[in-house]
């Protein structure tokens, strides 16, 4: 039996905030899907400029859970500045 390929969840961090796309959040395969999904949005729309469109890091936020479909596992708890 073939694997599915599942969909997750990514933070696509750009070089500048761009209105603020500078940090966005998509569902993709894969981090390069990802990040051609932001860009060519960016692109399509022409928003900021392209030096600002570089992106910086990909991160893995969640992941489908494989035993429950369409439920997202998140990797890691995310923290804001104040709270422990």
């Amino acid at each position: 039996m073939m694997k599915k390929d599942t969909i997750k969840l990514y933070r696509v961090n750009l070089k500048g905030q761009l209105m603020g796309y500078g940090a966005s959040y998509v569902a993709a395969k894969d981090p390069t899907k990802a990040y051609g999904i932001v860009k060519g949005y960016l692109d399509r729309n022409m928003i900021g400029f392209r030096e600002n469109r570089e992106l910086v890091s990909i991160e893995l936020v969640a992941e489908e859970s494989s035993d429950k479909p369409n439920c997202m596992f998140f990797c890691r708890p995310t923290f804001y500045k104040g709270q422990k």
